[in-house]
């Protein structure tokens, strides 16, 4: 086997061994010693791909921010025919790829910097889009308030599904939060 693909193995051997044990364990339990084990590697092997536990960690996290940056790339956040539903069904297709991954970090993290990064990330594009849109630097004080209070619950309805998935399918959450996120709350609180 080629050098680089023994080093991929080895890399996807590392981190679906963190993640079988991110499920298993409270994060600040798992030791290199027996991630190492459970990856059927040394700990050198281990210092070759990863300077601690903290980096797998973070690279994780940085390819999902990637990968939701490039899903909110595909969409134009400021047309009047915005898709919301098309965004919502693309957005669960890519969740429920990696249902198993979110849950673990979320339930390890408990919900703070992987949900925080997240959001922030939809969070900035919603305010880019309005710069974008209207053409100028100045952004009026109530666009962050509303990108921050759309993107938290957007955030909350996922995490909770996540966490607990029995309540609703991912296709009726994502109708659903496409609803809320751009019909308002006035269907739930008017019934129309």
């Amino acid at each position: 086997m080629p050098k680089a693909g023994r080093q991929l193995r080895t890399h996807h051997q590392i981190r679906q061994a963190f993640l079988g044990m991110l499920s298993e364990m409270e994060l600040k339990k798992i030791t290199i010693k027996e991630l190492a084990a459970r990856a059927d590697i040394d700990r050198k092997t281990f210092y070759l791909h990863y300077d601690s536990i903290t980096q797998v960690v973070e690279e994780i996290q940085a390819e999902i921010l990637e990968e939701v940056s490039m899903l909110l790339s595909e969409f134009d956040l400021s047309s009047p025919s915005f898709d919301t539903v098309g965004f919502f069904h693309k957005l669960n297709s890519y969740v429920e790829e990696q249902a198993s991954t979110y849950r673990a970090l979320i339930n390890a993290d408990r919900y703070n910097f992987l949900s925080r990064k997240l959001q922030k990330e939809l969070r900035d594009t919603m305010i880019e889009t309005y710069h974008f849109k209207n053409g100028n630097d100045t952004v009026p004080n109530q666009i962050p308030l509303y990108a921050e209070y759309v993107t938290a619950g957007i955030m909350a309805m996922y995490v909770n599904w996540l966490i607990s998935p029995g309540n609703v399918t991912l296709n009726e959450l994502g109708e659903i939060a496409s609803e809320v996120t751009f019909s308002g709350c006035r269907k739930i609180l008017t019934g129309t």
